[in-house]
């Protein structure tokens, strides 16, 4: 995933139904008082869509996105309970310590989902401070660091 291409992260006046837009991921959400239905909203990265469905109370979000590797759809649905549907049920992810001055240079361009862990493997491989997790792992990050708002 690449900044290049990124919306802006989603707002609480934002809320709808997301899905992907190229390599970004976005999340879908069902309607929120005042948003429009389905309405698509685009994170900066792959923790913006497991974290953001908890963070604006949405009882489920489909969330979209592509292996950051091989361009493949990844898809899983978002709960307050956790992941469901993820196909591939091999999916993983990486994280990156957010720490710099850029949040989206040093974090959110680097953390993305990869169809197998293998994949995801190989990108830690090349950039020793990443970790692999599997989404739902990453859902419980998430949904951490949404309990914070």
């Amino acid at each position: 995933m690449t900044a290049s291409g990124a919306q802006a992260a989603p707002t609480a006046s934002s809320r709808g139904h997301c899905t992907t837009s190229g390599s970004t991921p976005t999340c879908g959400r069902t309607a929120s008082p005042g948003c429009a239905p389905w309405a698509r909203v685009t994170g900066w990265c792959v923790m913006d869509v497991l974290m953001f469905p908890a963070v604006f109370k949405e009882e489920a979000s489909r969330v979209t996105g592509r292996c950051a590797t091989t361009g493949a759809p990844i898809s899983l649905t978002v709960t307050p309970g956790g992941v469901r549907g993820l196909t591939p049920a091999t999916a993983a992810l990486t994280l990156a310590p957010a720490t710099g001055a850029d949040i989206r240079e040093v974090f959110c361009d680097r953390v993305n989902f990869y169809a197998t862990p293998e994949l995801a493997a190989a990108a830690a491989a090349a950039d020793p401070d990443l970790a692999v997790c599997s989404v739902e792992e990453g859902w419980a990050i998430g949904k951490r660091l949404a309990d914070l708002f």
